[in-house]
């Protein structure tokens, strides 16, 4: 006899979008001084490009 097909697991969340909470962004900006030597930092960067200090 064949099984009945069961639903998913009800602790399964449904699918959501990506893009629906980027909290990289939101949450952590980036600082626009390097907090070690104080020198301007590029969009974005992970480290100062003077010191080498990591941002963030």
């Amino acid at each position: 006899m064949p099984r009945p097909k069961q639903a998913a697991p009800a602790s399964a969340p449904a699918a959501t979008p990506a893009s629906a909470a980027p909290q990289s962004a939101s949450t952590h900006p980036t600082p626009k001084f390097c907090s070690n030597c104080g020198s301007p930092l590029s969009p974005g960067a992970k480290f100062c490009s003077n010191c080498g200090n990591r941002i963030g």
